[in-house]
């Protein structure tokens, strides 16, 4: 998706972006009675994929500007 975490700003700042993803015993359980959806949601390791699109801002902050169905549409 041509994402980086070493993708930088105009300013040669270094911005990560790519899509956000969660762990955690509190974010997500699964889609009820759904096992292939909370599969495609949820990565073996634990992480959940949103499907959003983000970048890490130089003052920690998260700004979300894409969603990955959009990418694969184009």
């Amino acid at each position: 998706m041509n994402y980086f975490s070493t993708d930088k700003n105009e300013e040669g700042v270094t911005v990560p972006r790519g899509e956000i993803c969660f762990r955690g015993l509190s974010i997500f359980a699964g889609y009820y009675k759904d096992l292939e959806k909370t599969n495609e949601a949820v990565d073996k390791d634990g992480w959940l994929h949103s499907g959003d699109i983000g970048m890490i801002l130089p003052n920690g902050s998260l700004k979300l500007f894409d969603r990955r169905k959009n990418i694969f549409k184009l």
